[in-house]
């Protein structure tokens, strides 16, 4: 994450995501990429040596929504290190509460269902300014198998 503004030739600020979906964990990377610096990990095992490392701005974490504990754990470890960055919890598909979970780990904002890069960048500088938004767009459609299943 040493990539060098080619503007103005300072070092723009460090985003790291992560995200077990690959082309979720792409996708994001290259909506963002414009602006930040893009570090994207495909587990939460390797966050905090990376935090150390790399010292982001901002931490996007992608939370399953039938299991969101391992994304709410990751979340409160990264807000626990001195100078933590700004952590911001995403959600592919849609949850009962976000906002009890996003104050229940100490994240600053929620981003959840289908969203696309103007959405995405929108909400990061919202989460960045301090708002701590809940945003909850549509959730991604699903077959009929998954209707029935309530998946």
């Amino acid at each position: 994450m040493s990539e060098r503004d080619p503007q103005g030739g300072a070092q723009r600020p460090g985003v790291v995501i992560v995200e077990e979906h690959m082309a979720r964990r792409l996708g994001r990377a290259a909506a963002l990429s414009a602006r930040w610096r893009v570090l994207a990990l495909e587990s939460f095992e390797t966050l905090s040596r990376v935090q150390r490392a790399e010292r982001p701005s901002l931490v996007l974490l992608s939370v399953d929504p039938a299991h969101p504990g391992a994304a709410t754990r990751a979340a409160q470890r990264t807000k626990s290190a001195l100078s933590p960055p700004r952590v911001g919890l995403l959600c592919h598909g849609r949850v009962d509460d976000p906002a009890a979970l996003v104050l229940g780990c100490g994240a600053d904002g929620w981003l959840g269902g289908e969203v696309n890069e103007a959405t995405l960048n929108a909400w990061v500088d919202q989460v960045m300014r301090g708002e701590r938004p809940i945003t909850q767009e549509s959730a991604p459609r699903r077959g009929l198998l998954g209707r029935l299943l309530g998946r």
